[in-house]
This record gives C-alpha cells, sequence and structure tokens, in this order.
C-alpha cells in the first residue's frame, strides 16, 4: 500500500491521507508489530498464572472446559502476560493543539494526537487490556471507562473523531477528576502539548504516582514550537489567553530555537523527577516511536502487576 513508509510504517503525511480513523490506526498498529519479536504480543512465552471466573469478551480458547463439565461453571486461564491492565488514553484538546505550521503537511496537533490515541486504543483493545479514553482542556471532558473488546474501541474511536478544540489547558482539574475513577493501578498515557502555566501537571503526576499508577506523558509539537522559521515584523497572539505581542521574525526565530530546548530539557527532568516516562514528539515526526514507548511501558507494568499478584 502507497501509505506505508519504507519501515512499513505511516508517517504523518502518509497517515493524513487515511480518512477512515479504524483503518489508519489498524495500519499504523499492524505496521509496528510486523516488525517486532512475537513476545509483546499475546499468546508468546506465557507461563500459568491463576484461573478466575470467566467474562463477557474473553477468548473461549482460555477456557478450562475440564472444570466446566466438574462444576458446571466457566472459569478461565490466566498467565503473567495476562494481567488485568487499564490503559487510560487522555488526549489534550485545548485551543492551542489546533495549530498546523508549513512543516506539518496541514496536520494540527490534535489531528496528529487523534491519529496517534486511535492506534494507541486499536493496540490495548488487541492486547486485551482494558481501555479508557478521555479528552480534556480546563477540565475532563467526555471519558470512556476502562472496558475490554471491540465494542469499546468503536466508541473510542467515534469520540476521537467527535473531539474539537477549545479552551485552555488545566492538569490539576484533569487528574483531580479522572485519578479518583481509576481504582485499580494502571498505565495513564498523557498527550499534550504541555502548554499551560503553572505547575498543574506537577501536581497530577505526583498524584498519580501516590496512587502507584504509571504515567507516559507524549509531549506533541509543530515544528514551529521546536525550530521557527520567521521573518519581518509579527503579531503573535496566544490562542489560549488572548494575548498579543509584537515582535521581529529573525530575532526571534535566532533566540527561540536555543530557549526552547533548554526549557524542554528542563521540562524532561521535571516530569521524570515525578517517575514519569517522557517523550518529545512533533507532527513531522513519524508514530514508531511513540507507539514502541507505549507497548515497552506496558509490558514493564504488566510485569510489575504479575509479580504482585504471583507472589
Amino acid at each position: 500500500m502507497e501509505a506505508y513508509d519504507k519501515r512499513g510504517l505511516l508517517d504523518p503525511r502518509s497517515a493524513a491521507a487515511v480518512g477512515d480513523l479504524r483503518l489508519r490506526a489498524r495500519l499504523l498498529v499492524e505496521g509496528l508489530l510486523a516488525g517486532l519479536h512475537p513476545s509483546p504480543l499475546r499468546g508468546a512465552a506465557q507461563e500459568f498464572a491463576e484461573y478466575r471466573p470467566y467474562r463477557p469478551g474473553d477468548d473461549p480458547r482460555r477456557v478450562d472446559w475440564r472444570s466446566w463439565g466438574k462444576t458446571d461453571r466457566l472459569y478461565v486461564k490466566t498467565y503473567l502476560e495476562e494481567a488485568d491492565l487499564r490503559v487510560w488514553l487522555l488526549i489534550d484538546t485545548s485551543e492551542s493543539m489546533n495549530y498546523a505550521g508549513e512543516r506539518s503537511g496541514g496536520m494540527t496537533k490534535l489531528d496528529y494526537a487523534r491519529t496517534l490515541a486511535a492506534a494507541l486504543a486499536y493496540l490495548v483493545v488487541r492486547q486485551g487490556d482494558h481501555l479508557a479514553l478521555g479528552t480534556f482542556s480546563s477540565g475532563l471532558g467526555e471519558l470512556l471507562p476502562p472496558r475490554r473488546g471491540p465494542l469499546q474501541l468503536g466508541k473510542a474511536l467515534s469520540l476521537l473523531e467527535a473531539a474539537g478544540p477549545g479552551g485552555r489547558t488545566d492538569f490539576a482539574a484533569l487528574l483531580r477528576q479522572a485519578a479518583p475513577r481509576a481504582r485499580r493501578r494502571g498505565l495513564f498515557v498523557l498527550i499534550s502539548d504541555l502548554w499551560e502555566s503553572g505547575d498543574g501537571l506537577d501536581r497530577a503526576l505526583a498524584g498519580l504516582a501516590s496512587r502507584r499508577h504509571e504515567a507516559l506523558v507524549l509531549h506533541l509539537l509543530d515544528d514551529d514550537e521546536v525550530e521557527p522559521r520567521l521573518r519581518g515584523p509579527l503579531l503573535l497572539e496566544d490562542a489560549e489567553e488572548g494575548g498579543t505581542l509584537t515582535v521581529d521574525g529573525e530575532s526571534l526565530s535566532r533566540s527561540f530555537g536555543r530557549l526552547a530546548e533548554e526549557y524542554y530539557r528542563t521540562l524532561e527532568r521535571r516530569l521524570r523527577s515525578r517517575r514519569a516516562d517522557y517523550l518529545r514528539l512533533t507532527t513531522s515526526g513519524s508514530f514508531r516511536l511513540p507507539l514502541r514507548r507505549f507497548l515497552i511501558r506496558r509490558l514493564r507494568l504488566i510485569s510489575a502487576v504479575s509479580g504482585r499478584r504471583t507472589r
């Protein structure tokens, strides 16, 4: 298919050409998994952990039919890879996410975030994990509570397709509303440009860590926010606050790159001090890295949860 790049993965411009979000997500995930060792997939190198009651959506191949014949009750075999994992995908839909620079090929940060979240949702459901998905700006918007199965994926994709930009980012309000709903340990994935004043994100991540949740922050930026190419006198407007500032484009471009890099490195150190995994992305960059980083984090968390449950 022409939408694949030479590594078998969709790049942002090719992804944008695939109009259907479900197809786009499937191509991304299958392109990623095709190049990996099968160990991250369910069914490879599994070790038996325990029996548990059958739940709708479980793979019938896991049913212990001998037990059913003796007790008239359905039980399934679980394995160390199958620890009951909840994945919370939280997507920033604030007004600043509606930006698209010249190098993005017309893909806004929100477009990229939607595509990435759809691929992650597809991967979560494919792996048999519980998927929760929500949008946020000044607080938590619509939220799908954690569920498994294709029906949950369909609801998640519909929510993503309907999500539009608006409002300003408030991480403290987001996690204050979302974290209490996660009663069991899980993995929180935040997809955002992180443009927020104050220390709301730090406090939010500290709250997740105190509840023993894992966090993966996918910091999404346009190339203009990393290395701007500005010319002439410009009037800049804050997309969320509404303030304006007149600047000289050439002078700003020369100084912005250095200052931005210092800021982003400081931000990364700060988030890692809160025990959050961090990855910076641009809207012109491949989806490969965030998908692999998610898969690695998922496997680590499953290992930790499985070890605790089988002691």
